[in-house]
């Protein structure tokens, strides 16, 4: 299991600390209602006696639909995927929870969280492959070439 650094240590422990960040605010006021989102989570997992599950929620935070109610649904960023298939068996019981609460949530989207590189900066990361000698490469297309007659 992965060791987390105390909250004081971490950028998101630092920006919650801090006051009149300026152009910050939005991002500040974004990751309190993300920590609201996740103790309520929390919440209706201990009550659901699954509490366990909880630990691998990385952030949560209301969608914005084009159609539909706005900020009724629910993304929810999890460590594991095996946590989210789990996560996703209790999914009735927890909208029950939040709708016997009053919090207008109506669906729940669980999403692995994001980490490392994303798809392109990984690629690019990556060590060139190194190139395959004339010899060979030729040698590689006649055996093909004799296969496919």
């Amino acid at each position: 299991m992965r060791k987390t650094p105390p909250a004081s240590k971490t950028v998101h422990g630092i920006l919650l600390e801090g006051q009149g960040l300026g152009e910050l605010d939005p991002l500040l006021e974004r990751l309190r209602e993300s920590d609201v989102w996740v103790a309520h989570l929390q919440e209706a997992l201990a009550k659901l006696g699954f509490g366990d599950l909880s630990t691998g929620i990385d952030r949560a935070q209301r969608a914005d639909p084009s159609r539909g109610v706005r900020g009724s649904m629910l993304l929810v960023s999890v460590r594991s995927v095996g946590q989210i298939s789990k996560l996703r068996l209790l999914n009735s019981s927890v909208l029950s929870h939040f709708k016997d609460k009053g919090l207008g949530i109506l669906s729940l989207q669980w999403r692995p969280a994001e980490v490392g590189l994303g798809g392109a900066q990984r690629a690019a990361a990556l060590p060139a492959r190194p190139a395959i000698p004339d010899a060979k490469r030729l040698a590689l297309l006649a055996l093909i070439q004799v296969q496919d007659h």
